[in-house]
């Protein structure tokens, strides 16, 4: 939704070859998480997988993807209202992720079902505008880059901001079905072709706009208009609008998500785990909604969001991709291992690149990383934590006893033990 617009921003008719290099590590990426996901089935993100190399490394990738999915709330709520063409849309943003936050706290239901149906509306419009573009695709006017080594690489890293959706599938590997190398792999595989093919297809069909200016925050509008006329450059921005409002949902539960599991591991304070009567960790909701709106008060230029949400996901990418490349317990071939190692170095250079550019985006990342740090260290040496004891009177199974009366339960039950069970 934003990534073609900032792309021709930055680089106008050779934008088309920047969004070509973002497919492909994209797909790099993607095809990588393929293989964290089957190596860790238990857990492919970055918090679960890096944990089985180092707790402290673990800890940081958590935090960078904190700071990621604090801005991704910003960044697409924030280009929502641009789509839909609302003025202030920052204070219009603050709003709606507030209003996010509201629902969330009596637990939405439905969400899912929402999200999947906006998704495939936007998917089929998108499809139709590329379509539409077909025709003209002989006058697109294509454009090497003509500027130094040093310009096309920071043009190429200010639009790498494709990648955390494959991160949040990696994300939902303990709750897939088995086996889940193959499940996470058909989760991917969607995400891989929407934003690395119809990305790059509709960046070409952007260079044959004539005088195209000025549509950095709403690109798809301008091509919508252009191609089909002015009702579906509403059609599409009105769908797009929802489907941005739908990923800023996303991010914040996923927000709550990590601090409610970093909380169960005692690496944040243990008020982060506590419920309110609908079962929402309450403080971590408030924390996942209260954050993307300061970010929006201090900052609402979309490039400028762009480069504080590349540092945070880059980053855990990076670990992620990193550690399970140097994790020889894992019995993986060499050619897995090389491409982890491959996307994990690039990824790296990216990450130092947007840190050395983009002062305030590495600032926002420190802030984060401090701060995290600061609630560990309470969490772990000043805020004493409860043991439970368990009573004498409480009648718990072991394991040797539970499979003497599984014959007895025809479905699949949850039972307690007062030993481990390996």
């Amino acid at each position: 939704a934003y990534v073609i617009g900032i792309a021709f921003a930055l680089s106008g008719h050779a934008s088309w070859f920047f969004l070509g290099l973002m497919s492909a590590l994209t797909a790099l990426v993607g095809i990588c998480y393929m293989i964290v996901c089957r190596s860790y089935p238990d857990g492919g993100g970055v918090y679960s997988s890096v944990k089985h190399r180092s707790q402290f490394l673990a800890v940081i990738g958590a935090f960078l993807l904190i700071a990621d999915y604090v801005v991704t709330a910003s960044l697409s709520a924030l280009d929502a209202f641009h789509y839909f063409n609302f003025p202030n849309p920052e204070l219009w943003a603050i709003a709606a992720i507030l209003a996010i936050g509201v629902i969330n706290w009596v637990g939405p239901t439905k969400g899912g079902d929402l999200a999947t149906l906006i998704a495939l509306v936007a998917s089929v419009a998108a499809g139709v505008l590329f379509l539409s573009t077909l025709p003209h695709l002989p006058h697109v006017d294509l454009q090497l880059p003509r500027e130094g080594w040093t310009q096309n690489w920071g043009h190429f890293v200010g639009i790498v901001l494709a990648l955390s959706g494959v991160e949040a599938v990696a994300n939902m590997t303990g709750i897939m079905v088995e086996p889940v190398g193959k499940t996470s792999r058909r989760a991917i595989w969607p995400v891989l072709l929407e934003v690395s093919v119809l990305t790059f297809l509709l960046g070409i069909a952007m260079n044959a706009v004539p005088n195209l200016t000025g549509h950095t925050e709403d690109m798809l509008r301008a091509l919508g208009t252009h191609y089909i006329g002015p009702w579906y450059g509403v059609f599409i921005s009105v769908v797009f609008g929802f489907l941005l409002l739908s990923a800023a949902n996303t991010a914040i539960t996923d927000l709550v998500s990590v601090q409610f599991l970093m909380a169960k591991d005692r690496e944040l304070p243990p008020i982060f785990a506590k419920l309110n009567r609908f079962g929402m960790p309450a403080l971590a909701l408030i924390v996942a909604t209260a954050l993307p709106c300061l970010v929006l008060l201090v900052e609402h230029n979309v490039v400028e969001l762009a480069a504080l949400y590349a540092i945070g996901v880059v980053g855990a990418i990076t670990l992620n991709l990193g550690a399970t490349a140097a994790n020889f317990d894992l019995k993986l071939n060499f050619r897995d291992r090389a491409l982890l190692c491959a996307g994990s170095l690039i990824l790296f250079f990216i990450e130092i690149t947007i840190a050395y550019q983009k002062r305030s985006a590495l600032a926002f990342a420190l802030t984060v990383l401090g701060t995290g740090l600061i609630l560990r260290f309470l969490a772990k040496v000043v805020i004493p934590i409860r043991v439970p004891v368990l009573a004498p009177t409480v009648n718990l199974k072991t394991v040797s006893e539970a499979k003497e009366i599984e014959h007895l339960y025809k479905s699949t039950s949850l039972l307690a033990h007062k030993t481990v069970n390996p």
